[in-house]
């Protein structure tokens, strides 16, 4: 995840730590950020845990903090 920016990269560790081999899996519909990913193993699916959490920590938002999880199918 770059700061500042919602999508959610995959790097096959088998290949260099080189931007070309970093894959964008995630983007989200929403000005909220991806802050955690999280494998799902059972129903085999990825969670993003998404939040407004960095403009609440700059006391940007006077409505608290606003979390989201939404799931990922078909990432395994």
């Amino acid at each position: 995840n770059i700061p500042g920016h919602s999508e959610v990269y995959r790097w096959d560790t088998n290949t260099p730590f080189q931007t070309q081999n970093f894959k964008a899996v995630y983007r989200s519909d929403s000005c909220q950020l991806a802050t955690h990913a999280i494998a799902d193993y059972r129903n085999s699916r990825m969670r993003i845990l998404e939040s407004n959490f960095p403009d609440y920590i700059q006391n940007k938002v006077g409505c608290g903090a606003i979390q989201t999880l939404t799931n990922m199918e078909g990432c395994f």
